[in-house]
């Protein structure tokens, strides 16, 4: 039975096979070519699908595309790529839609998908991923016969080089200075690409664990994790690198260190983007995590910042509806409006490189003049009265300027924090922002007191 927890928010994960099994996947698939008919009321559809490196996507990905034949429509076959490739394959060429196999930046028993529609618009909690939910169970339930496929309707296709290609059109690769470089590709999707990315890129390189594992047996793959980094950094050191690179488990997610061995935070890589890529009467989303550095930069520039919800699924749907230059999360994600609003790694790591080379400054100066504030979080309290903690922390500060945007944000001149609810399970999680570490200590050491007191 398809457990209906696993679809979440902005995608569908769970535990492998307990909760994502072949079974699943077959219903999934199904579901989505069904959903996707009824959306563009037509049969005849082309979707594409794509996996990352876990032991058990190539299982899966095959049960999916047996699904998706079962409903009608052709597939086509992207095989082992990071998700932004897979998006690129599915906006590039025109197709309907599509499903990724993956859970992420989630350790290795996990696995599950990322569904897309035309334009590789994400399938979402307000875009359909309750209709696809019920059309899974629906088939499930129906035992849909999948035993007379059309497989003349399943091609592969290659589109590495054409994906590398689009990503270096814009930059100037000659004029950019042959850095040190070391890369951490946590034995993740993004191995698969960087040698033929890596072979257009003037410089020496230094690579840790770019090779598939899908158990990642050298660290988690989520490298906004400061844990997760500590054998880039210390690579960095010992080679000297101008910057060290790294990658989550299907290569959406981005992380950087400088030249010291010290990590460069979403934060200030937001900013940095912010002051290099927007212009006057442009918009920039961030999420209300995010520093104050990030909408001080877009006012220093003339843009204007929206600010949404935690979950990079609410940043990317706002850049979407805003039209958007840049959409920025803390988690590592960056999509770009001329990515097609897609996940853009690459395209970041570039724009730094870029500016290294024009401004003549090393990766911790480069990124030093948006170091404004102090910043900490987010950190976890496991409670059993969330409601109950906020309304005693809203009570104690309501003289600041408070938003239910998502949890409870309190801004004042010198300092802010929000404080979050989990949606699964009994934490709360939170970030605090000032001036100085004196104001953020005293600050935090307040919050901390209060959440503790009314824990139990």
């Amino acid at each position: 039975m398809i457990n209906p927890n696993i679809f979440r928010a902005y995608d569908i994960r769970g535990f492998y096979p307990q909760e994502i099994n072949e079974q699943v996947a077959l219903s999934v698939g199904y579901a989505l070519a069904v959903f996707l008919q009824k959306k563009y009321q037509r049969t005849n559809l082309t979707l594409v699908v794509g996996r990352d490196g876990r032991n058990s996507s190539s299982e899966l990905s095959l049960a999916a595309v047996k699904g998706m034949l079962g409903a009608g429509v052709k597939v086509i076959d992207v095989g082992l790529v990071p998700t932004p490739l897979f998006y690129f394959g599915v906006w590039h060429y025109g197709f309907d839609g599509g499903i990724y196999v993956t859970a992420s930046h989630n350790p290795s028993q996990y696995n599950g998908f990322k569904l897309v529609q035309k334009d590789s618009r994400l399938i979402a909690a307000k875009t359909g991923i309750d209709e696809v939910r019920v059309l899974s169970l629906q088939s499930e339930k129906k035992e849909q016969d999948f035993s007379s496929l059309k497989w003349e309707n399943y091609t592969q296709k290659e589109v590495m080089a054409d994906y590398i290609h689009f990503v270096l059109q814009d930059y100037d690769l000659p004029s950019i200075k042959p850095f040190s470089l070391t890369v951490d590709c946590g034995n993740g999707a993004m191995s698969v690409l960087m040698p033929s990315f890596l072979s257009n890129i003037p410089g020496s390189f230094h690579t840790l664990f770019c090779e598939i594992d899908g158990s990642f047996p050298n660290h988690l793959p989520d490298p906004s994790q400061k844990d997760n980094l500590h054998q880039l950094i210390q690579l960095v050191q010992n080679t000297k690198s101008d910057l060290g690179v790294a990658f989550d488990g299907d290569g959406d997610r981005v992380g950087f260190v400088d030249e010291r061995g010290e990590v460069i935070s979403s934060n200030l890589v937001s900013a940095f983007l912010v002051k290099t890529l927007a212009r006057k009467d442009d918009v920039i989303v961030y999420n209300l995590m995010m520093s104050r550095i990030v909408s001080d930069t877009a006012q220093m520039v003339g843009a204007r910042a929206l600010m949404t919800r935690v979950g990079f699924t609410f940043v990317k749907e706002q850049a979407i509806a805003a039209n958007a230059i840049l959409g920025a999360e803390t988690s590592g994600h960056y999509c770009l409006q001329n990515n097609h609003f897609c996940e853009a790694p690459l395209f970041v790591w570039l724009t730094i490189l870029e500016q290294m080379c024009k401004t003549g400054k090393k990766a911790s100066e480069l990124f030093a003049e948006f170091q404004k504030y102090q910043y900490e979080g987010p950190f976890s309290f496991e409670v059993h009265n969330k409601e109950k903690i906020l309304q005693r922390l809203e009570q104690k500060y309501s003289n600041g300027k408070v938003s239910h945007l998502d949890g409870l944000r309190v801004d004042f001149d010198d300092w802010w924090f929000n404080v979050r609810p989990s949606n699964t399970e009994n934490f709360l999680r939170c970030v605090i922002e000032a001036k100085d570490r004196e104001t953020l200590q005293e600050k935090k050491k307040e919050i901390i007191s209060i959440i503790e007191l009314n824990a139990s």
